[in-house]
């Protein structure tokens, strides 16, 4: 991702091939008059998908160790950090992809969850 103006800030977790900018898929501090805005109301991404960037962040399983500066898929209780995602209404564009480690049981108006399951 650039560290250029919003405008032309590549969503790469939006967007798989990185060709459409967050301004076109992503809610975030400098368009989205600092609150949550309504779903599916910008373009969907390359996959279909519509909000993975910016709106509100989305808690993932991943842990992360602030000793080692990495996130670990095999979340553990031993970490008390959780993974943010997406970026969210309060974020900058540049920063929208990027992961944020917050304490597991904080709660914030920009923080969500997206359900998923396989598709069997």
């Amino acid at each position: 991702m650039t560290q250029t103006p919003s405008s032309t800030a590549v969503a790469t977790d939006a967007d798989c091939d990185g060709k459409i900018t967050i301004d076109e898929v992503g809610w975030y501090r400098e368009d989205s008059g600092m609150k949550t805005n309504a779903v599916c109301q910008k373009k969907t991404n390359s996959l279909g998908l519509c909000d993975m960037s910016g709106n509100v962040s989305e808690w993932v399983w991943d842990s992360f160790s602030w000793s080692v500066g990495t996130e670990d898929s095999e979340a553990t209780t031993q970490r008390p950090y959780r993974v943010l995602r997406g970026g969210g209404w309060g974020i900058e564009a540049t920063k929208v992809v990027e992961l944020i480690p917050l304490w597991q049981d904080a709660k914030m108006p920009n923080i969500g969850f997206r359900l998923v399951r396989n598709s069997d």
